[in-house]
């Protein structure tokens, strides 16, 4: 019987270390081109408010429900109404300020709305009234 030598199978080999190079400098590439963008919040304490004893001086208030309507005093008034009812507190008033009390989800042209008026009418400073904890 004949003996043939065995057979060599070719070797293939896939060269790593071009491979290595090639995923490394993909690497690089992503983390040079990639922001990090990290959200910067302003850790801040609003502050608490404490009711005080109400002053007893007369100011003039005008009130916004939360449908936009206007009040002075307890009466629904117009824009027209509200602004001489501004104009006439403000003669009798002993500062020449406005108190303006908006519902929380009255929209906010509305409250632009009044303050214009007061401040059309006489009103040197406006207050926005706020609910005490």
């Amino acid at each position: 019987m004949l003996k043939f030598p065995a057979r060599r199978r070719p070797q293939s080999s896939i060269p790593l270390t071009s491979l290595i190079d090639i995923v490394f400098l993909l690497l690089i590439y992503f983390l040079l081109t990639s922001n990090f963008v990290t959200q910067q919040a302003i850790d801040i304490q609003l502050p608490q408010v404490s009711m005080e004893t109400p002053s007893t001086e007369q100011v003039v208030v005008i009130s916004v429900d939360r449908d936009g309507n206007f009040y002075a005093g307890n009466t629904r008034v117009g824009e027209r109404d509200l602004a001489l009812h501004v104009r006439a507190g403000l003669t009798t008033a002993d500062r020449q300020e406005v108190v303006i009390k908006a519902d929380r989800e009255v929209r906010y042209d509305r409250v632009v709305a009044a303050m214009e008026i007061a401040r059309k009418n006489g009103a040197n400073r406006l207050h926005l009234a706020i609910e005490g904890k």
